[in-house]
């Protein structure tokens, strides 16, 4: 209704035109036109405004092979680069593989992006019919050229925000797919690390919009040709820049070629796109016939955690800036290259390179990633800046290299002219284990008194993996290693069953190592011990939302069906051991002995927990305790939006008890207290007692799980005094 009342108000005003309007006030005075003119503009600019989604289809095709990530990383990263993507997570529960190899897909593409680049995917796990991912590119058209621009490259390009609240692409992953989520060698085609890489860059503009109508005849966006067809031409020279989707035949024909390709950017044989002579509606124009590009069209090897060149060079000439020329100022530091990466054990000292003048005003700003969201800064007015070495490393958000991103943000004077720059820094820390646990145990083909094990590590910091097996009755250790990155299998074989046996996972890098142990027990325990517990469903189940003390009602729970063999009940773990500063650690560890049995190892459980939390199932038995589920995070649960806008816009820190007056304290992640408190606790919103402490005694939140918590402070006249905080 819209559109079409803006199509009339635009014939109307060619109407006056045609009739001579224009240069008389016979009819209405000018005024009234100018006023007409204004509302005109206003709505033809606003129609120009709308977003245009497009589709793209992309298919997992891989050859067996693997990730090679020690050299990609120098190679990736730079001082002058470093953006952001943003995911959210809708509908069905993804596992928590598939979100390793998302997350690793995101930081590949993020470290090509501007330091001041963002892009805002939705990515949802569902039933797709015959397709592995469906890719919905916000398209956006810019008045200047005519062209549509994918939303993230417009807003970079325009740094107009307008609809900032907009998804820029909406990613759908097929939940029936058998996805292969690791790096390593793998037989099934169906990688998703790759496939992300690819989804990733059709999201910043990769891939012409030519598709098929009802008719049969091809044509592109509605509001016009992308920014991407705009470079794309012919052997023999036709541009499709000089083609319109009022020019049928000739789109038909530019688009099936006799040699099955077109040109992007650059008449060479790295620049040739995919243009068969039957039309693809998947496939043309939209991938490489180059076999080494990230965005190939056929079979493909995997080889890198890189984007290549040709592809970045294209991109850049859409409008992003992923190779910055140098400014009339640059940041530096003496001993950094210009990768930007260093010991986050080291101080560094930067400073301002200029060719021209003399600075002053010099304003820093230095910003870490917390782990639970949000940022910590340094700031300085000095005119060099020292970023100390860092403590508390586990505090800050790590990329899958397991290094610390930080960006530096300067400004100053600059011959009377404000001047600003950006670097960006990559910390790199010691290596740690993320996860480690035996994923499978099977009898040796030869003699059945031995086993086979195959043990899943998922790790950040290292490139390799040394692993080590002793046996309770050998003097001989056994050994493995890999050099698949950030999740790789390690196997044993010949493994005695009669007594028990030790596996060693080591990580280790320049700056220091990790270690994890496994304890296998004899035959009789294993054969006995409880499968790993598989999520088939769950639900979160809740009546009431108190919007005042942000908390659901008391019988809010999880209701979850689970297959595992073996287990006569269920350890629901909700979150992480914490350290507090007074020495004490609290595992939230709740044992379920009572659940429905509905047969086939299926069991049902109903648990009762509050929001903001993490929660993992374990199968129990007598001989022992399964690996655990995957996850499941409660807020991804919740639908009411509502309820979610309460939670995300919810203060840091909120008094529930006025009659305060400073006798608690909160700074630096420390809870301190007057003389006048006798004793306090902190408590989860279940009530549940987290920590007593004397007043003599700070309380460390550092550690704790994001959520909410109830502190309460007895007084020594014994007052009670509450504070409400989110962490």
């Amino acid at each position: 209704m819209k559109n079409k009342t803006i199509k009339a108000e635009k014939e109307r005003f060619y109407l006056y035109i045609r009739k001579g309007l224009f240069n008389t006030h016979k009819r209405m005075n000018m005024k009234k036109y100018l006023l007409i003119i204004l509302v005109l503009l206003l709505a033809i600019k606003t129609y120009s405004q709308e977003i245009e989604y497009f589709d793209f289809v992309e298919y997992a095709n891989y050859k067996n092979g693997t990730f090679s990530s020690e050299q990609a990383k120098p190679h990736r990263i730079s001082s002058k680069r470093g953006g952001k993507i943003d995911v959210e997570y809708k509908g069905k529960a993804i596992p928590d593989s598939l979100r390793t190899a998302i997350d690793a897909a995101r930081e590949v593409w993020s470290d090509y992006m501007g330091i001041k680049d963002n892009l805002k995917l939705r990515i949802e796990y569902t039933d797709l019919a015959n397709e592995d991912i469906r890719v919905s590119v916000a398209y956006l058209k810019r008045q200047s050229d005519g062209l549509s621009y994918p939303l993230s490259l417009y807003r970079s390009i325009t740094g107009n925000n307008t609809q900032v609240n907009s998804d820029d692409a909406i990613l759908k992953i097929n939940s029936n797919v058998e996805w292969c989520s690791g790096l390593g060698y793998c037989n099934n085609p169906k990688k998703l690390l790759p496939t992300m890489i690819k989804c990733i860059g059709r999201c910043l503009g990769y891939g012409s919009s030519v598709k098929k109508d009802k008719r049969g005849n091809i044509y592109m966006l509605k509001n016009g040709k992308s920014v991407f067809d705009n470079l794309i031409f012919s052997e023999d020279g036709t541009r499709m820049s000089e083609l319109n989707n009022n020019m049928t035949q000739e789109m038909n024909s530019f688009t099936q070629q006799e040699c099955n390709y077109l040109y992007v950017l650059k008449k060479a044989p790295a620049y040739k796109i995919y243009a068969p002579k039957i039309f693809d509606e998947n496939l043309s124009l939209k991938y490489s016939t180059d076999e080494n590009s990230s965005m190939y069209y056929g079979e493909q090897n995997v080889s890198s955690l890189t984007i290549d060149d040709t592809t970045i060079e294209i991109l850049n000439s859409l409008g992003w800036n992923y190779s910055k020329a140098d400014q009339t100022i640059e940041i530096k530091c003496d001993n950094i290259d210009k990768t930007g990466i260093a010991s986050a054990y080291s101080p560094h000292t930067f400073y301002i390179e200029t060719s021209d003048g003399t600075i002053s005003d010099f304003k820093w700003v230095v910003s870490f990633p917390l782990k639970d969201g949000g940022y910590e800064y340094i700031r300085s007015t000095d005119e060099k800046l020292i970023v100390p070495s860092l403590t508390h490393e586990e505090k800050y958000a790590h990329t899958m290299e397991g290094d610390i991103k930080a960006t530096i943000s300067f400004s100053g004077i600059l011959s009377d002219k404000e001047v600003s720059c950006d670097y960006n820094l990559t910390l790199e820390l010691k290596p740690h284990i993320l996860y480690a646990a035996i994923s499978s145990c099977t009898p040796s083909k030869e003699d059945d008194t031995y086993n086979d094990y195959t043990i899943d590590v998922r790790y950040e910091g290292s490139h390799y993996v040394h692993a080590y097996a002793e046996e309770e009755y050998s003097s001989m250790t056994k050994t493995d290693y890999s050099d698949i990155p950030f999740f790789t299998r390690i196997k044993f074989h010949d493994i005695d069953t009669y007594g028990n046996a030790t596996f060693t996972i080591r990580v280790e890098n320049k700056y220091g190592y990790d270690e994890y142990i496994i304890e296998q027990p004899a035959a009789d325990a294993i054969k006995q011990e409880p499968t790993k517990p598989i999520l088939k469903d769950v639900k979160f189940v809740y009546n009431n939302f108190d919007f005042d003390l942000l908390r659901f009602d008391d019988d809010a729970r999880f209701e979850v069906t689970l297959y595992c063999e073996r287990a006569d009940s269920f350890i629901v773990k909700s979150v992480e051991d914490m350290d507090t500063s007074v020495g004490t650690a609290y595992t939230f560890i709740d044992l379920y002995p009572n659940f429905e049995n509905t047969g086939e190892n299926n069991y049902k459980l109903s648990v009762m927990f509050d929001f903001d939390i993490d929660i993992y199932f374990y199968g129990r038995n007598k001989y022992g305790i399964s690996s655990n589920s995957d996850s499941i995070h409660a807020n991804d649960y919740i639908k009411d939006p509502a309820i979610i806008e309460a939670i995300n816009q919810a203060s840091a820190i909120k008094d529930i008890s006025a009659d305060n007056k400073g006798q608690i304290t909160i700074s630096n992640d420390l809870v301190t207290f007057s003389p006048n408190i006798k004793n306090v606790s902190v408590a989860d919103l279940s009530g549940q007692i987290i920590i007593k402490a004397n007043s003599n005694e700070d309380i460390c939140l550092r550690n704790f799980k994001r959520g909410f918590y109830i502190i309460t402070a007895v007084t020594k006249d014994n007052k009670r005094i509450t504070k409400k905080i989110r962490i």
